[in-house]
């Protein structure tokens, strides 16, 4: 097994760091003494402590990475002033920022650690020049799936299969065939240049972080409690899977990318379970009557946006 094969990801070259966005070089440069610790513990030594200096720039990594998905948040805060998508969140309280700010952070902090961020070579690769088309596509995700998102024979809900009709469920399935195929590709990707060790902890990593997701869903629909599968979890997801140095990985991580920062800028973040809700028909206007044996309070929310005019008698 090559010794590259060991470390964060594959090396792109002689002078492929010197091609690292300037603002980003000192984050992606390797003094001598690091040179053993750009395996971020893969070494045969075991893991050692890194430096002060390396230490610091695992963290300021990260930033980095959290900052570009911040910056595609607010391309989609920004296209949401102008009806991309018509049904997004034109204004948004501070509740409603901190929410969206802290739910980006703790996931993308969470998605930037599996796709290996923090580890200098992966850095390097990643923020290089070479990689523009990566960055690219991140930042203009957010607007094209929103242009899509406001074609109204697009719009279907995963709780009302039985409407679908049949072009829209071929083209969901080319979509999801699709995405599929990316995932596949990537696992063959990492048998053929990794230890079978490394390969079975690619799977199991991520497929154990999604099966307890529906393995959860499965138990609470069963207690009656209400989900809804955002599309921002369903880039999320996608992402996970792309650590690779290639640039298909790289495009599969920005619009996986692209779509969770889209879902949180236009709809804010919505979590996916929902314990006992009342989802009413869409319309000007609403009656509704509720009654039961003893006396009881209600608290009712707006999905998204503010709470609409409403009288209480």
């Amino acid at each position: 097994m090559p010794e590259e094969a060991l470390q964060c990801s594959e090396d792109d070259g002689p002078g492929d760091g010197s091609l690292v966005v300037p603002l980003l070089a000192p984050l992606a440069a390797l003094r001598g003494d690091e040179a053993e610790q750009q395996q971020c513990g893969s070494g045969g030594v075991g893991w050692r402590h890194p430096s002060s200096a390396s230490y610091t720039q695992q963290y300021l990594r990260m930033a980095a990475w959290l900052g570009a998905l911040f910056a595609g948040y607010a391309v989609q805060r920004a296209c949401c002033q102008v009806g991309l998508p018509y049904d997004g969140l034109r204004r948004i309280d501070f509740l409603e920022f901190f929410s969206d700010a802290t739910s980006t952070a703790l996931w993308g902090a969470v998605l930037g650690w599996f796709v290996g961020i923090t580890c200098p070579r992966r850095f390097r690769w990643l923020f290089s020049r070479r990689r523009w088309y990566a960055w690219a596509t991140l930042l203009g995700t957010p607007p094209v799936y929103s242009a899509i998102s406001n074609v109204d024979a697009l719009k279907r809900d995963l709780a009302h299969l039985g409407a679908w009709g049949l072009p829209f469920i071929l083209l969901w399935s080319s979509g999801m065939a699709a995405i599929a195929a990316t995932v596949v590709w990537h696992i063959r990707q990492v048998a053929a240049t990794r230890s079978r060790a490394d390969v079975a902890t690619y799977v199991a990593s991520r497929l154990l972080l999604l099966g307890c997701f529906a393995g959860s869903a499965a138990v609470l629909r069963r207690q009656g409690v209400d989900m809804h599968l955002h599309h921002l979890y369903l880039g999320w997801s996608l992402a996970l899977w792309a650590e690779l140095d290639r640039p298909l990985s790289a495009v599969t991580l920005a619009v996986g990318c692209g779509i969770f920062v889209q879902g949180i800028g236009a709809y804010s973040f919505a979590p996916v379970f929902q314990e006992g809700c009342f989802s009413s028909p869409t319309a000007p206007t609403l009656r509704c009557d509720f009654w039961a044996e003893a006396p009881f309070a209600l608290r009712i929310c707006a999905a998204a946006g503010p709470l609409p005019s409403h009288a209480c008698t």
